[in-house]
């Protein structure tokens, strides 16, 4: 390439890119498919979840509404200033009108060829040759991360502006050229929408980087004068650029100050830490078989090519400054990426400005990639232009020891293995084939051009062997509309409903790929547009939070990563009936629940010799004591043999003892997926009670699963302590939450029976729809109310049993003067309806005999505004989380519509600094016409 001008070169360099992007993605570019990690337990995050949100948001835009709220889930719940759904992404925003399926598979090409282009240019600029910096590209968007991170799309977004933003401050800093000020300002501004936390982090790239470069140090032979004054203006250009982004962080921080998702305690802020052991996962664990799941941010394999290039690299002085400062970057993300369990988290912590409201330390190695293309590109160049062929001969072998390291490491033992054999079967030959073609190289077989040909070719084939972790998904195929949503479609009207699997959760997290449609996972409630009472994840509005906790009362709530995830688990609460919700989805026939006897929120370990003793703290009348267990490292345990026991004490006597058997009661829940384990495994699974986990999809098994098993009990049996004793020489015992059968079981199933009417079976999923027959209307008027002193208060009393919540509402503040409280009801309880009902305006007409409150069992969020016949009035926070408004007697229309301040004085700082911008790009244009012109 060196033989055709810098021009030529850059073009036929990013020819290159595109196509092998296209080629890469094909089923993405030509066929129109939607890619997924083929993992059963998290596909929710691109279909199930980002994909829902913004087909909402793009119906919203096509009827003229801008996409800020979502009736759809929780009751409500903001939309625009959710970073999870990216909805404000500027780029979303264009491609809306290409259709959800387009747009989202456009945006993927569009964001790897923004990376890899800017990567491309990045290169060039540090001083490494076209051939070298289009290798370098080519590991970037071909690495591990980059392929298996898109489905968590607002994750891998960020990392493809990193290397633009770097490049236009390189050349501004080179130049002085305003017009690259300006647009690096356009650039940060829009990468902001995607995921506040990735600016947080690309910022401890970017300053110092460009401290650095301006400094010279990185590219000792720059010019640096007047770099005072450059450096300053790109300062005064992030803070613009941050300012641009306003319309979206004003709203953000609003959201922040009432959702769950707030600052976090030093053990919730290192939940997401990579463990020191698992650092060399970073280089040589890709081929494993590993799932997406909580492992996808934990693997940064970079590929054979990268890996090789990288090693040259350090024992090379060609770019000895960038290769250090990158260097030292990734030192740095891996120290951070390991959170308590290294030396620097710790200080970050506590003594860095914002990092209390920073969460998942393992955000950190998004520096990794980037960094780690750099350096490969830098040793690449090192040996295309070595002086000496014999060097030259000696660097390309030095990073063979890699591979014998962890050749040694597996086979010859020691006590550790670095890698599997499957790494190894890939490794091994792919290592020998680029040392192969590098000593060619040095020995003259073929020239620089072939050699980069085949190290591009090389990079593509390893890429494109994980294509088989990938599931294409048919978008007008997947999002067909079950049965259950046209029945609610037809039926519910603005009556919410959720769903509830077998095990008594609302929706199961561990979901299967075939199951989660039909089972409406709580997002897919934006996309068919039914209301869902539920929702996922921690950025949850705080009170809706606390309200459902509440509502499970001791069923207590499911707690993942640290984080609540406010299922409905008590569905016999008069809480449902407020919320308006009138269907049940369920997985099978509906059941009285269990009780939770006892949960350690984690898992308790029982090895032979140590019994576990757990006390109860009350007397338990039950018939039934259900376990959640399995076993591990019970290989050659047989089927039915005794491995524990479990014993019920009453005071000091005990009262009854039961074996658990292996393959009956509980069984080998521990890395079943190798085959060399798995043969080792005498019983079998458990043959009833097995729990939601292990039904995966295929037949595939997870890593780990756990086993129910029922401990029927004499009647009347009363106990207060239980003690679970191992008594098999192999294997050891791991349990978590233990359950009983409720004493007034036969009263619950019976009120349960006369509450819920089961009016819709879909026999192909084993789903039944049913309707709850004491709901209230989503809207309706009170004569009474309770002023409660503080917001604990009010729940306090909202979730006492005695407080009718039909006949009143608790308010945190005076009811107005005029409202007179009429027990009685008085001249009777008038009427209302809801005219309208879309996701930012409530419409509804409503018929007074005296003073009363219109209470509506929508979610009480800053911005909404409520208008009685055309005057604005107050609107009230009742019943602890959702809204009422004061209605004198008569006939009144009401409309309630969304217009958070935040959004309009954010929207004026945006428009403020695009325009200061925009007016800067015009100047800066003109100038280049006009120089243009002179010189012509």
């Amino acid at each position: 390439m060196e033989s055709i001008s810098p021009r030529q070169q850059n073009w036929i360099s990013a020819i290159i890119l595109i196509a092998a992007v296209l080629i890469f993605w094909w089923r993405i570019a030509f066929v129109g498919l939607i890619p997924c990690i083929d993992d059963p337990t998290h596909l929710y995050e691109n279909y199930l979840s980002i994909i829902p949100a913004l087909q909402l948001s793009r119906d919203m835009l096509l009827h003229a509404q801008i996409p800020l709220w979502s009736p759809y889930s929780q009751g409500g719940m903001i939309l625009f200033a959710d970073p999870q759904y990216t909805i404000a992404y500027p780029l979303a925003l264009l491609l809306y009108l290409l259709g959800t399926a387009a747009h989202f598979n456009a945006l993927i090409l569009l964001h790897f060829l923004i990376g890899g282009i800017s990567v491309y240019f990045l290169s060039r600029k540090l001083k490494v040759s076209p051939a070298a910096a289009l290798c370098s590209s080519f590991i970037y968007i071909f690495s591990f991360p980059a392929i298996f991170s898109i489905f968590v799309a607002n994750a891998i977004w960020p990392w493809q502006w990193l290397p633009l933003l770097l490049v236009l401050a390189m050349y501004y800093l080179d130049t002085g050229e305003k017009i690259y000020c300006h647009l690096l300002a356009l650039i940060w501004a829009m990468q902001m929408f995607i995921y506040v936390q990735s600016t947080f982090i690309m910022a401890f790239c970017f300053f110092p980087f460009m401290i650095f470069y301006a400094s010279g140090w990185l590219c000792p032979e720059r010019n640096t004068r007047r770099i005072r004054v450059r450096l300053l203006s790109l300062c005064v250009a992030i803070v613009i650029g941050t300012l641009m982004a306003s319309v979206f962080l004003f709203p953000l921080w609003e959201y922040s100050t009432h959702c769950s998702y707030g600052q976090f305690s030093y053990k919730e802020a290192t939940i997401y830490s990579i463990s020191p052991s698992r650092t060399f996962d970073f280089f040589l664990s890709a081929s494993e078989s590993i799932h997406a799941g909580s492992d996808w941010a934990l693997i940064f394999y970079m590929g054979v090519v990268g890996i090789y290039f990288f090693i040259l690299a350090l024992f090379h002085r060609h770019g000895r400054n960038v290769v250090i400062f990158f260097g030292v970057l990734i030192l740095y993300a891996v120290m951070m990426s390991l959170g308590a369990q290294g030396p620097l988290y710790y200080y970050f912590y506590y003594y860095f400005p914002g990092a209390k409201s920073f969460h998942a330390p393992y955000r950190f190695l998004w520096l990794f990639p980037i960094s780690f293309s750099l350096i490969a590109g830098f040793g690449l160049d090192s040996l295309l232009h070595a002086a000496s062929r014999k060097r030259a001969a000696l660097a390309a072998c030095m990073p063979v020891g890699l591979l014998i390291v962890a050749v040694v490491g597996k086979h010859i033992g020691f006590g550790f293995s670095l890698v599997s054999v499957e790494t190894l079967n890939a490794l091994i030959p792919l290592s020998l084939v680029t040392v192969a073609c590098v000593l060619a190289y040095v020995a003259g077989v073929f020239g620089r051009r072939t050699l980069v040909a085949i190290l591009l070719c090389l990079i593509f084939i390893e890429s494109y062997r994980y294509q088989d972790r990938l599931v294409y998904i048919d978008y007008s195929k997947k999002y067909v509309a079950p049965a259950s949503v046209d029945f609610l479609r037809t039926h519910a009207g603005p009556y919410r409903f959720f769903s509830l699997n077998n095990e008594n959760y609302c929706y199961p997290y561990h979901i299967l790929e075939n199951d989660g449609i039909p089972m409406l996972y709580p997002e897919l409630s934006n996309h068919f547009q039914i209301y869902d009472v539920q929702a996922r994840g921690p950025l949850h509005i705080d009170r809706y939070d606390r309200l459902i906790r509440a509502m499970n009362g001791d069923r207590g709530g499911v707690m993942e990563q640290g984080f609540y995830m406010d299922e409905i688990r008590n569905y016999r609460s008069r809480m449902i009936d407020l919320f308006g919700v009138k269907y049940i989805l369920s997985k099978g026939p509906i059941s009285a629940p269990d009780a939770l006897l006892y949960d350690p929120h984690g898992e308790t370990t029982v090895k032979k010799g140590g019994p576990v003793d757990i006390r109860l703290g009350k007397p338990v009348r039950t018939e039934r004591i259900i376990l959640k267990s399995y076993l591990e490292m019970a290989s050659g345990i047989g089927q039915g043999e005794t491995v524990a026991i479990v014993t019920l004490w009453s005071g000091d006597g005990k009262i009854a003892e039961y074996p658990l058997r292996a393959g009956i009661n509980t069984a080998e829940g521990m890395d079943l997926n190798d085959p060399l384990r798995k043969a080792f495994v005498k019983h079998g699974k458990v043959e009833e009670w097995s729990s939601w986990e292990e039904l995966l999809a295929e037949g595939k098994r997870p890593s780990r699963s756990f086993y129910k098993t029922a401990l029927d009990l004499s009647p009347g049996a009363v106990f207060d302590r239980m003690e679970i004793r191992y008594i098999h020489d192999k294997g050891l015992l791991h349990f978590t939450q233990v359950y009983s059968r409720p004493e007034d079981f036969r009263q619950i199933a019976g009120e349960l029976k006369r509450r819920f009417l089961p009016v819709f079976s879909d026999e192909s999923y084993g789903l039944i729809l049913y309707e709850n027959r004491d709901v209230l209307p989503r809207a309706f008027l009170v004569s009474n109310v309770e002023v409660a002193p503080n917001a604990q208060a009010a729940l306090e009393r909202i979730m006492d049993g005695s407080f009718n919540v039909a006949e009143a509402i608790i308010l945190e503040e005076a009811p107005p003067a005029s409202f007179t409280p009429d027990g009685n009801g008085g001249a009777g309880k008038g009427s209302v309806s809801i005219a309208l009902y879309t996701p930012n305006r409530i419409e509804m007409r409503a018929s007074v005999p005296a003073n009363r409150f219109l209470f509506i069992s929508d979610i009480y969020y800053p911005g909404w505004e409520t208008l009685i016949d055309g005057l604005k009035t107050k609107t009230y926070r009742a019943d602890y989380a959702f809204r009422a408004v004061y209605l004198p007697a008569g006939e009144h229309t009401i409309v309630m519509r969304f217009r958070p301040r935040s959004v309009i004085a954010g929207g004026a700082v945006s428009l403020l600094a695009f325009m200061v911008i925009a007016v800067g790009l015009i100047i800066e244009l003109r100038k280049r016409s006009h120089a243009g012109t002179g010189v012509q």
